[in-house]
């Protein structure tokens, strides 16, 4: 199963790959994909993931242009990511394959908002609200089979909507008083689906993190001149990999850090 789970992974990455390269300059997800060089068309031998890329040599059939290694390495991350969660998750009921379906999702929007913020300094509206209307179904179906967990931060809706707040207000805040200046709104909506997703605790898990990598790569940045006060920076690709880190690694994280604090 472990293998199949990591096909699957590859696939949804060289899908991935066709939203990252297509929907930031306004272009739809339809149609066939084509060598940026030549404009020749790829057939389906040119598109099996990871396969194609070696076979051909990272060079396309037609004009033997270089073909960007960053095709099979996201879809790699991505089948890692698939196959790391369905390892944590291991579904063996209808529960446990939902909430493998939300850490797939989870997942996919993250490397989506990773690499097109890193990029092009812009975080996508449609990726962000095509993943939190998946997420609210996901959990709503998730909410009637398992038939809640009453008032309770564990019940998932009363989770992600702790997550919300959390989440959610206080970016808004920062963007509504700063007009924009230290946040930007797509920044905002990210947060929305990040706070819904990871529910309480592993959102402050999340925050903290995406704080403390945003810092400790900004800080030497702006030591060594490469950029101001006044420049921007892609937060988005920090709270990505945070909102995933928080995902499969949140609870651990939490609880670790709660131990320490009872120790001192």
């Amino acid at each position: 199963m472990s293998g199949l789970v990591f096909v699957f992974g590859l696939l949804i990455g060289s899908f991935l790959n066709v939203v990252i390269l297509r929907l930031p300059h306004g272009q739809t997800l339809l149609g066939r994909s084509a060598c940026p060089h030549c404009r020749y068309q790829l057939r389906v031998p040119d598109l099996v993931p990871v396969l194609s890329f070696l076979f051909l040599r990272g060079k396309c059939r037609q004009c033997r242009q270089p073909i960007s290694w960053r095709y099979p390495a996201l879809e790699l991350v991505v089948a890692g990511l698939f196959l790391c969660a369905y390892l944590i998750i291991q579904p063996v009921t209808g529960l446990g394959v939902l909430l493998l379906a939300e850490a797939w999702v989870i997942i996919a929007v993250c490397v989506v908002t990773f690499v097109v913020d890193f990029e092009h300094y812009l975080i996508l509206d449609r990726v962000t609200f095509v993943g939190l209307t998946a997420l609210v179904l996901l959990k709503a179906i998730h909410y009637f089979i398992g038939q809640g967990a009453g008032w309770s931060w564990q019940d998932p809706w009363v989770s992600g909507l702790i997550g919300v707040v959390l989440g959610f207000v206080p970016f808004f805040l920062l963007w509504l008083f700063s007009r924009g200046r230290l946040m930007g709104f797509g920044d905002v909506k990210f947060m929305l689906f990040a706070g819904l997703a990871l529910g309480w605790p592993n959102i402050i898990v999340a925050l903290l993190l995406a704080f403390w990598l945003g810092a400790l790569v900004a800080v030497p940045l702006l030591f060594l001149g490469k950029k101001k006060l006044q420049s921007s920076v892609p937060f988005g690709t920090f709270l990505a990999v945070a909102t995933v880190v928080g995902l499969l690694y949140g609870n651990t994280l939490w609880y670790w850090y709660i131990s320490l604090t009872r120790v001192y």
